[in-house]
């Protein structure tokens, strides 16, 4: 929710915008082969019926659940509508909304929350910094899985492009991960090289 309205939504058919580059950022890239393509479809198979299986699925994710603390007042409150019963909590901390954006994917056994004292130094650079939660993470509801991770990865990022549109904000966007969040930020760019 922002500032108290509905949760964003997600257009299911727009097409997202293609960005590339390995590790913290997205840069201009390249474009997919389909030799590429044919990879990623093999990929989203072996994650859904390998990964996603509650053995693996508990040694990868270690959701902290809490409840949402006060908002800090250099931020926004957002909730991401990523199913119709499931929304992510995120937080965008801003400096202006001509300057860059970090789309910030924390790390496991963290949350939203916890980044509220390190958000104050991008705006001190000059950025603003959008914190992404997970499902089962945080205020956020649902349980984590492995495709889920990587498909509202790309919501997360879609639903903030959109809100960038209608507020004025600049779509100069870049993303960064840390620990489970570096999974999401290499999916992203290896979806969206462009």
């Amino acid at each position: 929710k922002v500032g108290g309205s509905s949760p964003l939504t997600h257009p299911r058919h727009r097409k997202l915008p293609r960005f590339s580059g390995l590790g913290a950022f997205l840069i201009p890239g390249t474009t997919i082969t389909n030799q590429t393509d044919k990879f990623y479809k093999k990929m989203n198979h072996l994650i859904s019926s390998k990964l996603d299986q509650s053995e693996i699925l508990a040694a990868i994710f270690h959701p902290q659940p809490g409840i949402r603390n006060k908002t800090p007042s250099s931020c926004e409150e957002f909730e991401i509508l990523v199913e119709s019963d499931v929304t992510l909590g995120c937080r965008l901390f801003t400096a202006q909304p001509e300057v860059p954006t970090i789309i910030y994917f924390h790390g496991n056994g963290e949350t939203v929350s916890d980044y509220d004292q390190i958000a104050p130094f991008y705006l001190e650079a000059g950025l603003n910094i959008l914190i992404a939660g997970y499902r089962g993470y945080g205020w956020s509801s649902g349980e984590p899985t492995v495709s889920a991770l990587f498909n509202d990865g790309a919501l997360v990022l879609d639903s903030f492009l959109e809100y960038c549109q209608a507020n004025g904000f600049s779509e100069q966007v870049f993303i960064m991960g840390r620990s489970l969040g570096s999974a999401s930020c290499i999916d992203l760019a290896y979806r969206f090289p462009e």
